[in-house]
């Protein structure tokens, strides 16, 4: 599989699998694959407890294809408003200007090729979690789609139905995929879709998220 079509792959992958969690307000240093990096925590965004650390868990190991670097979720919530940070395992580092990076997804994501790509991300990632809890959460109805390239990020955005025991609920779902200090991340910000801030501000947020993240 080629970088591009890997790229594709993991950001459906994205998502279609929850993060495992990450450290509450301040900065949160994570290494991927020898490199080091920081994340500034926004301001609201908070650790789940440790009771709710298993379940988080085993969502994140639903993705395979995936490292899950950190997610912060809204501060006294769980599982409504978040941000998760994911990357692919097989990705080397790309040594290309970002610039030149997101012409290339771009191009990519907008061929057929390309949204066979995500197609197949988003159906793995939608079997990881049917086989991790024996059906009892699924990804329903929706879709998710390219939204648009500017200079930090190319945008995936759209609605997913997620389904428990409990109910099923869409969930507002943006994404940055971009590219920094030669790894390429996915940045992804989710909200209910009832209630929840507009699909423009949703994709800035990922944005701001994924400008938080640097070498260190």
């Amino acid at each position: 599989m080629n970088f591009r079509a890997l790229a594709f792959v993991s950001a459906a992958l994205a998502f279609a699998t929850q993060p495992l969690l990450a450290q509450g307000e301040g900065t949160f240093d994570f290494n991927l694959k020898g490199d080091n990096f920081s994340f500034a925590i926004p301001s609201g965004y908070c650790l789940p407890t440790d009771e709710q650390k298993p379940f988080t868990d085993r969502i994140a190991s639903a993705d395979p294809i995936n490292y899950t670097l950190l997610s912060v979720q809204l501060c006294g919530s769980f599982g409504e408003d978040y941000l998760l940070v994911k990357s692919p395992k097989a990705m080397p580092p790309l040594d290309i200007p970002k610039s030149a990076f997101l012409d290339l997804m771009t191009q990519h994501i907008l061929s057929e090729q390309g949204q066979k790509d995500f197609k197949e991300g988003m159906a793995k990632g939608g079997e990881g979690l049917d086989k991790e809890f024996d059906g009892e959460i699924k990804i329903g109805s929706g879709t998710v789609d390219y939204s648009g390239t500017d200079e930090e990020c190319l945008y995936m955005s759209g609605t997913l139905v997620v389904e428990t025991a409990g109910g099923a609920a869409p969930i507002n779902i943006a994404a940055c995929m971009t590219l920094i200090d030669k790894r390429q991340f996915t940045v992804a910000a989710y909200d209910f879709a009832e209630g929840g801030i507009p699909m423009k501000a949703l994709k800035d947020r990922s944005r701001d998220a994924a400008l938080r993240i640097t070498p260190r």
